[in-house]
């Protein structure tokens, strides 16, 4: 399972993929976190060398950023995506048999329908 930290930094990568040119603001509305937390998870995965930022003028002429991973960045993400995908097959697994177990019982005990 993935911890609280790396559930965040994967978000914030799938996101930083998708949308290089994301504001902080509109990444911290995307995962419903504040925005010191946003700027928590950039700092700490820019200093793991997982991003590359760069900044440039948008076309309202104002200071911006652009967000890419790195060669780092990309293996990281591929690292926690199979971790997930790992836990989230498990906890299917298990969903199915409790689902089973529960259909099993549901139907033992259904009341027949005759007898009323």
């Amino acid at each position: 399972m993935l911890s609280i930290k790396e559930k965040k930094e994967l978000h914030v990568m799938r996101i930083l993929s998708n949308f290089p040119e994301i504001t902080q603001r509109a990444l911290s509305q995307k995962l419903d976190i504040s925005l010191g937390a946003v700027n928590y998870v950039l700092s700490s995965i820019h200093e793991k060398n997982y991003i590359n930022v760069k900044r440039f003028k948008n076309i309202r002429n104002r200071l911006a950023k652009r967000y890419s991973l790195t060669k780092k960045g990309h293996l990281e993400k591929s690292r926690l995506l199979k971790k997930l995908i790992k836990f989230k097959r498990e906890e299917y697994s298990l969903l199915n048999i409790e689902i089973n177990a529960l259909s099993n019982e549901y139907y033992v005990d259904e009341p027949n329908q005759e007898e009323d």
